[in-house]
């Protein structure tokens, strides 16, 4: 790998994960804020983050190169260029299908008793404290550790993930996926 491929692979990485600021801050700054306490534990949480995102775009890379590695080249792309494609509207046909939708009344306003289910009542409090569950019993102990916590961020369903593990496996090279996790990872 050149400097010029190793700059455009980092770059990519890197833009990629610029882009997805907005949605990270969003879904992962909750996160980040309950498990980190200060800067040592948000240090601990990022460098987790990092090593799993590379991984992710290590194995992503590894893998479609090893799936493609038999064909010639203009058929692999052709297969991936399409398989990609693919993956992308089943991802937003799926992102259809389950948006929640509210039936305008005459009016144009949408009816109360059909937004009910869609809108979250804020400020109340439970009558009761509830009762943890087993599976929060469970993962309790494993939330003191940012740095098991941002290592297993990679398993979270994410959109902005997903773009990066695409555009890791469009690399073809388990090395140069690895670079744009972590290049992701680092500025996300």
């Amino acid at each position: 790998m050149n400097a010029a491929h190793l700059l455009g692979v980092v770059a990519a990485g890197a833009v990629a994960g610029l882009a997805s600021v907005p949605h990270c801050m969003g879904m992962c700054g909750p996160l980040v804020a309950g498990v980190c306490a200060g800067p040592r534990e948000g240090l601990r949480y990022q460098a987790g983050r990092t090593l799993s995102y590379g991984l992710l775009g290590g194995l992503a890379g590894g893998v479609i190169a090893v799936s493609v590695s038999a064909l010639p080249v203009d058929l692999a792309s052709q297969v991936l260029s399409v398989t990609m494609a693919l993956g992308l509207l089943w991802v937003a046909f799926r992102l259809a299908s389950s948006a929640p939708r509210a039936a305008a009344a005459p009016s144009g306003e949408a009816n109360e008793a059909e937004t009910s289910s869609v809108l979250v009542p804020l400020r109340t409090k439970p009558k009761t404290a509830p009762t943890p569950s087993r599976w929060v019993r469970l993962v309790r102990p494993f939330l003191a550790s940012p740095l098991l916590v941002g290592a297993l961020s990679a398993l979270l369903p994410c959109a902005a993930l997903l773009n990066m593990g695409v555009l890791a496996g469009a690399r073809c090279s388990a090395t140069a996926g690895a670079l744009i996790g972590v290049a992701f990872a680092t500025t996300t």
